[in-house]
Formats: structure tokens, sequence, C-alpha cells
């Protein structure tokens, strides 16, 4: 039998739950290994939680009564039961409490947790306690099941330990790459996204561009002349304060000077991406064009390299709308 883990649609086809955990697993696991790069306190813990989340995220999806859902042999509108508690309660039962709350939370968010820890025993469960039940009595037959279709390999042992760090951001950090990674397994499944890879930043080769489009635009005017002194002291700058700011009047050039800025300050640290926050949706629509025209390289779709994100951005195709909500782009 092929258990499932999506239903087929309208032109969509079914995914089983062999492809849809490896998938996840495999891109939590490429997520979760480039955050801990930059972790000082939760190396060793992070990737393996991550993992873990992955690996039994949909453990509940094996139980008959979804899987008769899922292959729709009943006439079911949802899961009848609970999907996401079996694996949350394979995990306390490891004692793995930081993926048991990835899994608890990658459909409704994280929870109170002050609420929680007073639950006790009940900790990231089901409130309803005849499903509870019902699962920890099945639990061993949903492993039997789930160790039937998924590869040994994929399993990654936790020693468990406290996090050292900052809880909370842990927290979020995990749950995002276990979210990404489900939703981005899902979409590409449903061929709504067609690769999981956007450009790189380049910060150097894009700032070479935009002194290429800043000599090509000036001109020999008095406010060019101050458009191109801003630039050169924009790009130029050496403070070494975290935070700055640049305070000049509209038409001062100071949309090009502050992105020359940013890609020296991108080259310093080794960013990867630039964030550039605005406040009406002409204006970051405005910003959009010209960064596109100033730093987009010979060969890239101008759409991968400067995402815009507003409620009214409009974009080519869903694959565009879907990268660009995922912050992929190197410039958003």
């Amino acid at each position: 039998m092929v258990y499932l883990a999506h239903s087929a649609g309208v032109e969509r086809p079914s995914q089983s739950y062999h492809d849809h955990v490896e998938g996840v697993y495999n891109r939590a696991r490429q997520y979760a290994e480039e955050v801990e790069k930059y972790s000082v306190k939760a190396k060793g813990l992070f990737v393996p939680v991550v993992c873990n989340s992955a690996l039994y995220h949909d453990l509940g999806k094996l139980d008959i009564q979804n899987q008769q859902a899922l292959q729709k042999i009943q006439g079911y509108s949802h899961l009848p039961l609970n999907h996401v508690d079996a694996g949350v309660a394979k995990l306390i039962r490891d004692n793995d409490y930081y993926s048991a709350l990835n899994i608890y939370a990658h459909h409704r968010g994280l929870p109170n947790f002050a609420a929680e820890y007073c639950r006790n025993e009940n900790v990231f469960r089901t409130d309803i306690i005849e499903d509870k039940s019902y699962i920890d009595k099945n639990l061993n037959m949903y492993l039997e099941k789930h160790n039937s279709v998924v590869s040994v390999s994929c399993q990654y042992k936790l020693v468990m330990q406290e996090c050292a760090g900052d809880i909370p951001i842990f927290c979020r950090l995990s749950l995002s790459c276990l979210i990404d990674a489900d939703h981005s397994d899902t979409a590409a499944h449903y061929r709504k996204l067609k690769e999981l890879s956007c450009p790189l930043l380049r910060a150097k080769e894009r700032l070479a561009r935009l002194d290429n489009y800043r000599e090509k635009i000036s001109s020999m005017s008095d406010r060019d002349k101050l458009r191109n002194k801003m630039y050169i002291s924009c790009c130029n700058s050496i403070s070494a304060n975290n935070i700055v700011i640049c305070d000049a009047p509209v038409g001062s050039g100071k949309t090009m000077a502050v992105t020359a800025y940013m890609l020296k300050q991108a080259l310093k640290y080794g960013a990867r991406r630039i964030f550039i926050v605005q406040p009406y949706t002409n204006i970051i629509t405005q910003t959009v064009d010209f960064l596109r025209r100033a730093l987009v390289l010979d060969g890239e779709n101008p759409t991968d390299v400067v995402a815009e994100l507003h409620s009214r951005a409009e974009f080519e195709s869903a694959n565009f709308r879907y990268l660009n909500g995922q912050w992929r782009a190197p410039i958003i």
C-alpha cells in the first residue's frame, strides 16, 4: 500500500508519505545546516532538532482514518484525526521537547509557553482526551508504517541537551526551517515551484554594475555633480556603527547612494541578502524599478534578483509569487 501525505486534487497529483517526509527532511536539514554555521551556543543541537521534527511532522497521517480520507475512500472534507499529535507523542516519549514543539507549532504557531507548562504531561498534546488515548495506543503501529517506507538512513540521532543560547530565537528559527521545508516540498510537488535556488547577491559585481549605471545617467549639471558627490561619500563611508542614518532631501540621489553603501556593507560582512523597507507601495515599486535597472547582471531575470513584496504587487507567474513570498531573492 502506498501511504499518502497529500490527496490528489484538480490538476494536481497525490503525494506519497515517503516522498513528502524525505523531501521535507532533506530541505529542512539543508536549511538547518546553513543556520547552525552562525550559531555560537546551539551547535550540535539545532540541526538534530530540525531534522527530527521534519522526520515525524506528519506521522499521524499514517492513521487508517486519515489514510482513508487522503485516499478519498471515505467522504471526509478534512482529516478526521489530528495528524500532528502522533509526532509530538513520539518525540516527547524520546524526551525531545524542542522537536515536539516544532511539530505542535508547524500549523498553529508557537504556543503560550506558560500555559503549556501548566499542562504537565499533556504539554504540546491534543486537548481531546479520547484522541490522545487513541494515538498513544496506536503510536507503535504508526512508527512501524513510517519505518517501512522512510529510509532508516534518514534518522538523525539526537543527544538531548539544553539550549545554552536565546531559547525563543532558537525555537523560532528551528520552526522556520521546518515550515519552509514543508511548504516548499508541497509547492514543488504541486508544480508551483520550479527551483529552490535564486541568484546570489554577488555584491562586488552589482556594485560595479551600479557604478556603470551611475556614469551612464550622469550629466554635467550642478545637481548631478552633487548627486555624484553624495554617492561617492556613501560608497566610501568608513562608519563602524551598526546603525547609520543618511539624512538627505528628495532628489539628492539618496536611493542610489544608500544602495552603494548597502552593497559595500554586504561585501564587508559577507551578507547574502539586502532588505529594503519603505512606507508606501508606490515608493516600493519605484525603488524596485530602479534596482532592477541598476543592479541586474547579464543573463539574469530582474524578478529573480529584486523581489517586490507588498499587498498590491503583481507577478509574472505563480512561481515568482511563491519565490518572493519565501524571501529567497538576494534583494528584497
